[in-house]
């Protein structure tokens, strides 16, 4: 009588191709694990990651006022501002790095911008072959502008009592929004 009643079709099937990441330490992908959290893809980490009392630093002390860099500059224009805003991260890291310790708060780290891609091959304008057309600055991956076997192999053992939750901006919903201060502090 009837057409024959199939099953719905299955979901779609999502892949995720992690590429190349730099300074990977030697048991872990660290880099990868970081990437796909900044991406909101990395379920693993239980709530116990993001309890506690955290402090972090203000979008807007974090970074350098953002410039735009065109896609025909020249690479020494990107390359400047790349620097300075290195300049600038290392400094409010090294505060917040302090402050966690002194309060005995986990940091989180901030969102970091990059004005250069970070490639071991010739590159147009600080950009990658390929990605002429790619925005600057972008939100650089950890692994970019941090040594990652550093902050998750030798930190622990050199710091033991600094506990820092490599949280980032898609994950920040999860650590706790009771916030009952927002201070601000020149560094």
């Amino acid at each position: 009588a009837g057409a024959p009643i199939f099953p719905p079709p299955p979901p779609p099937a999502v892949s995720v191709h992690m590429t190349y990441q730099f300074a990977e330490g030697s048991s872990f992908a660290y880099g990868k694990r970081q990437r796909l959290r900044e991406a909101g893809l990395w379920f693993v980490d239980g709530d116990d990651y993001y309890s506690g009392q955290y402090v972090a630093v203000s979008e807007r002390g974090a970074n350098l006022p953002p410039i735009t860099i065109a896609t025909d500059a020249d690479s020494r224009v990107a390359v400047k501002q790349h620097l300075a805003e290195h300049a600038h991260r290392v400094a409010v890291l090294r505060a917040l790095l302090g402050i966690g310790k002194a309060l005995g708060r986990k940091v989180v780290l901030p969102r970091m911008l990059c004005y250069c891609d970070y490639m071991w091959k010739e590159m147009k304008a600080c950009r990658v072959g390929g990605a002429e057309s790619m925005r600057l600055p972008f939100d650089c991956p950890m692994d970019h502008v941090l040594d990652t076997p550093k902050w998750f192999e030798d930190r622990p053992k050199l710091t033991p009592h600094l506990n820092v939750s490599v949280c980032c901006a898609r994950q920040r919903a999860r650590v706790a929004v009771d916030v009952d201060v927002d201070v601000d502090v020149d560094v």
